[in-house]
């Protein structure tokens, strides 16, 4: 099955990728369970405290190097042209480009590095991501503000036109298309299923034309990026140190440079009734 697959695209090579550049892609159609996407990059700001009337969310518009279920893999640098050159991105619903379909604005977009598990993919390594710092506003359609101040949206789906795309085959037949699929298949977040096929469509640039929320992407790995600041539970952390290191000088080294760091902060509010004063306070005292 996988060879006559594979020797049926090697044989319409040239019509698939001339109908790939003729359409205008977007989503599929499912519902699946919602999830926030918690990230581990430190250096990834926190956004601009919620109003009433608008939510702050940096959207995952895209991710790369994941075969998607149009079989396209997007690379690094697929939207940057087009992310330079374009006045304005819609941030719509559904695909449905109408004005009343608007549910708020997108105040920056962004390619940047982000590991799998940043993504939703239980996987070690890095990939690339389209990252939309939004502003989901409620004058603009109160259910889909609703939604996603609830946390029911985590599905996400471009609109764009291909620019420059290429087959990858596992085929020995075509040189150009084999090179093309053993350099990007080990970069995949879901090589296995590419594999399986033994081809998928490189998408290395397009034009991005608008980002909607949906019930399901065609790249499930598009949710909402948990970035909101959050307090921090110095007195956990001191314990953990306290019970990872038998070095207490290591130990006390560490809290020293924590709490020089984090010193405007202040640990949560205990629930134990012990008195006896925590490792905690008691490293506090010696360091202040």
């Amino acid at each position: 099955m996988r060879s006559s697959n594979i020797s049926k695209v090697r044989r319409d090579k040239a019509e698939l990728l001339q109908v790939k550049k003729l359409a205008q892609k977007f989503t599929d159609g499912a519902m699946i369970e919602p999830k926030v996407i918690k990230p581990e990059s430190a250096e990834k700001a926190a956004m601009q405290p919620d109003t009433e009337s608008t939510l702050y969310r940096t959207l995952v518009a895209n991710t790369y190097n994941y075969m998607d279920s149009h079989d396209d893999v997007h690379v690094k640098g697929i939207f940057t042209k087009s992310i330079n050159e374009t006045k304005k991105i819609f941030l719509l619903h559904d695909h449905e480009f109408k004005l009343t379909s608007q549910i708020g604005a997108i105040n920056k977009a962004y390619e940047s590095a982000l590991s799998w598990r940043e993504v939703g993919l239980d996987k070690d390594g890095m990939t690339t991501a389209l990252l939309l710092d939004s502003a989901i506003e409620k004058a603009k359609n109160e259910a889909i503000f609703n939604a996603y101040a609830n946390k029911e949206i985590n599905q996400h789906s471009v609109g764009m036109q291909y620019v420059k795309i290429d087959l990858a085959i596992d085929d020995h037949q075509d040189k150009e298309a084999f090179n093309l699929y053993s350099s990007v298949l080990p970069t995949l977040g879901n090589a296995d299923k590419a594999e399986a096929q033994g081809y998928f469509f490189v998408v290395s640039e397009a034009k991005l034309r608008e980002t909607s929320a949906v019930l399901m992407g065609s790249n499930d790995l598009t949710g909402v990026l948990d970035n909101k600041e959050k307090s921090i539970d110095v007195e956990q952390i001191f314990n953990f140190l306290n019970n990872k290191f038998e070095n207490k000088e290591i130990v006390f080294n560490l809290c020293e440079q924590f709490i020089d760091t984090f010193k405007h902060l202040k640990p949560l509010a205990s629930t134990t009734t012990v008195k006896k004063p925590s490792f905690f306070e008691l490293m506090s005292k010696q360091i202040k």
